[in-house]
């Protein structure tokens, strides 16, 4: 659904084929002393797993919170790549933020909060481009053998904390190509971190920009960015 908090779509495995499927999750605050945790289509053990690692390693206080969890259209998963999937939707839903309609998500997360690389990264990535993907938020262990190939955006997080920020601030996948007027520095190379504020028609940028590309003559950067819609 099309600007609704607490819905990602995610990319899972079965036998050599990948799917993508819409997890949804609808976190309230409860009315009762125990909190009531519903899983639909995932292992319900493993949602409160991951939700005891939201509370502790990202801070989020669900203690006293139920949380539904539902796999759509009746299929049930249990392989560990959909984790950040579950993760983000249940982040979304608490904070109210819309995860961008055009992220496809996967990646394993332990218990230490972080995100572990997964089999099959490329054929996920394929299959999103595919089927009109604008982004994939992925390990970050499994994306340098991947970067350049395909025409989607790729984000790599190495920890839930990192992934997180694409709930915090908002859409991703703005693309900005930016020319610098003056204070450009010349030794800077690929893959630094800048950060910039840009003032936009649509976004106010003020955030960290990954994948830095200087073109030696023209001076630009192409930069994966971080917003917040105005």
């Amino acid at each position: 659904p099309t600007d609704a908090s607490g819905s990602v779509v995610v990319c899972s495995i079965e036998g050599t084929r990948p799917i993508l499927i819409e997890i949804q999750a609808l976190v309230t605050k409860t009315n009762f002393g125990l909190p009531r945790r519903t899983s639909v289509g995932i292992d319900y053990n493993r949602v409160n797993l991951l939700m005891a690692v939201l509370e502790k390693r990202a801070g989020l206080r669900l203690g006293d919170w139920d949380a539904y969890v539902n796999l759509a259209g009746g299929m049930r998963l249990g392989e560990p790549a959909i984790d950040l999937g579950i993760v983000m939707a249940i982040a979304s839903s608490y904070k109210n933020k819309v995860v961008d309609e055009g992220l496809l998500i996967f990646g394993e997360v332990g218990l230490s909060g972080e995100i572990r690389g997964v089999s099959m990264a490329e054929q996920r990535v394929r299959e999103a481009e595919k089927l009109g993907f604008t982004a994939c938020l992925m390990p970050k262990a499994n994306l340098d053998s991947i970067q350049g190939k395909y025409r989607i955006r790729l984000i790599g997080a190495s920890n839930i904390k990192e992934a997180m920020e694409y709930v915090k601030n908002g859409p991703v996948g703005a693309y900005a190509v930016v020319t610098l007027q003056d204070g450009f520095d010349d030794n800077m190379k690929d893959d630094d971190i800048a950060e910039l504020n840009i003032e936009s028609p649509d976004y106010t940028v003020s955030a960290v920009i990954y994948s830095i590309k200087k073109d030696k003559d023209e001076k630009l950067l192409e930069s994966f960015i971080m917003t917040d819609s105005k």
